[in-house]
């Protein structure tokens, strides 16, 4: 299970190579369904075929390379994100891959793990580059100075246009159930931990019951599944991390700590407050990280 840990990286997508290199890869991406709901896990699918004579690191795991560009616009603008988006601390794949001379990758990407989409109507998204532009003013001896970085986008794919259509909780809740399904039944794969994470992106009370179910695993689905609660935050979510703690993994509780201290929550029932309070000073204490 270590292979799948991370303690602290931005998760964000990077193309890990030099600018130069990128220009040897021919990417098309697709949606795998052109309809989906808004709060629905959107899934699309990135095919790159490497002409070049040299090998194309893409590194979904870490900020400022690569960019999602939205139209209309979600978020901040490409290539220009003042802040790393979120810490999953669980490495779900695509993670780093290789596209080798010559070779092909073909890949399922979950939008949503940097996209929300909160709002219904069409929209547009395609991968960007994102190309630093600095350069040097003055070169003295030994010392260049060097211009203030200056960040474009290169198109990677054309556009893949998306119809968001409200919610219809029935149908999301089929959703969950699906990915639920999936995640227990696959907590050894790949498979397993897509579906988790996709459950995990949801962020709407709905989705509490289905990650709860997810808590007792003995895999980084239930570390995914504590990421999704503290992202719903609600009295009922919190709830479930403080229940779970005593019977979770040892990954799990340490990840039920952490989200619990970050989210502070104010709690008034009197037991959940003791039991919390256990959670976050002297019990924490025990909990100690897997070798």
């Amino acid at each position: 299970m270590k292979a799948h840990l991370l303690a602290s990286l931005a998760g964000a997508v990077v193309l890990s190579a030099a600018p130069a290199a990128a220009t040897s890869l021919d990417c098309a991406l697709t949606a795998e369904k052109p309809a989906v709901m808004v709060a629905e896990p959107v899934w699309l699918r990135l095919r790159c075929d490497n002409a070049g004579g040299e090998p194309v690191a893409l590194d979904f795991a870490t900020a400022n390379e690569l960019a999602w560009r939205t139209s209309p616009q979600i978020g901040p603008p490409p290539c220009h994100a003042a802040t790393p988006l979120e810490d999953s601390r669980v490495q779900v794949p695509p993670w780093r891959i290789t596209v080798p001379p010559g070779g092909t990758i073909n890949v399922r990407l979950l939008l949503t793990r940097w996209v929300r989409f909160e709002h219904a109507g069409a929209v547009r998204v395609s991968l960007e580059s994102c190309a630093d532009a600095s350069t040097p003013l003055v070169r003295t001896g030994n010392l260049t100075i060097w211009k203030a970085p200056s960040p474009h986008e290169a198109p990677l794919t054309d556009e893949v246009t998306l119809e968001v259509v409200p919610t219809d909780e029935q149908r999301l809740r089929a959703v969950c159930e699906d990915l639920t399904s999936k995640a227990i039944r696959g907590k050894g794969c790949d498979e397993g931990l897509q579906a988790a994470e996709a459950l995990s992106r949801i962020g709407l009370p709905l989705a509490e019951p289905y990650l709860e179910r997810l808590l007792p695993m003995d895999s980084f689905g239930s570390v995914l599944a504590v990421n999704g609660l503290a992202r719903i935050g609600s009295p009922a979510a919190v709830t479930a991390l403080v229940a779970a703690f005593n019977h979770a993994s040892p990954w799990t509780r340490i990840a039920i700590k952490n989200r619990l201290l970050e989210l502070n929550p104010q709690v008034d029932d009197p037991e959940l407050r003791k039991r919390l309070d256990s959670i976050l000073t002297r019990e924490a204490m025990k909990v100690v990280e897997p070798h």
